[in-house]
């Protein structure tokens, strides 16, 4: 029915509404994540790519930033869940999550980070 035909069409409407924001959580549901791997030699490269600003942006300075596990996630272009170890120059280590937007053009994208997890955290979205 359509929506000029009283309550029903609201109700219709509504119904739509409430679907139409339940696909769209689900987008990001850790369903659409492909399988956690091994990080191979691009992984590593995204990863030194968008050091700089994870640095700026968690206000901490990194030494290293080594990805142990990946887990990728293809919507217009390349979402990568990258699970780091990261370490400071006094020595310290911590493991990060970050999400790495790999557009089809266009230059890389430190998306989101998430700090102090621990190494047995799975890598889910976010």
């Amino acid at each position: 029915m359509s929506s000029s035909s009283g309550e029903e069409g609201i109700y219709v409407e509504d119904m739509m509404k409430v679907m139409f924001e339940a696909r769209n959580i689900r987008m990001t549901d850790e369903l659409e994540l492909g399988p956690v791997d091994e990080p191979d030699e691009d992984i590593c490269k995204l990863v030194d790519g968008i050091k700089a600003d994870l640095e700026t942006g968690s206000g901490k300075k990194f030494e290293t930033l080594k990805p142990v596990r990946v887990r990728p996630r293809f919507v217009s272009g390349k979402h990568m869940f990258v699970k780091a170890k990261a370490k400071k120059a006094d020595g310290t280590e911590q493991i990060i999550h970050v999400k790495i937007f790999e557009p089809v053009s266009g230059p890389l994208e430190l998306k989101a980070y998430q700090l102090n997890h621990q190494p047995e955290d799975e890598l889910v979205g976010f």
